[in-house]
């Protein structure tokens, strides 16, 4: 196999399939970002029930549930085209940016021009 280049071997996803020699029970392995989507997602319903004091009555909604849904989401809900993450980085870039752009460059404004003179309708010259 000729590999031209290495921009289609970065795009292979990395799985995780034993820790230390317990074997995970997901056919298939766990990909490492589907692992890291999971932990954010159990740290957010942590931080969101202690920050509203929500008691959730079952461990499930807390530790399955939720954290289950924002993996799905990061994985396969686009935005746009792109990853959620991705699209919310966008949209703060584009509100701090200056909105105008040449060839992806910053276009400078000019002065405001200000007219000091008289304006004269035709017909109110004086002979």
């Amino acid at each position: 196999m000729v590999v031209h280049t290495y921009s289609s071997l970065w795009k292979i996803r990395k799985r995780l399939y034993n820790i230390e020699k317990v074997k995970i029970p997901i056919p298939g392995g766990v990909e490492y970002a589907q692992l890291g989507y999971y932990l954010v997602g159990c740290a957010i319903a942590v931080l969101i029930s202690s920050i509203f004091q929500i008691s959730y009555s079952n461990f499930i909604y807390q530790f399955g549930l939720f954290p289950a849904f924002f993996v799905y989401a990061m994985q396969y809900i686009k935005l746009d085209g792109k990853s959620p993450h991705r699209f919310g980085a966008a949209l703060i870039r584009y509100a701090c940016s200056n909105h105008r752009f040449n060839r992806y460059k910053p276009v400078m404004q000019a002065e405001k021009y200000r007219y000091d003179g008289e304006i004269l309708k035709v017909g109110e010259m004086d002979d």
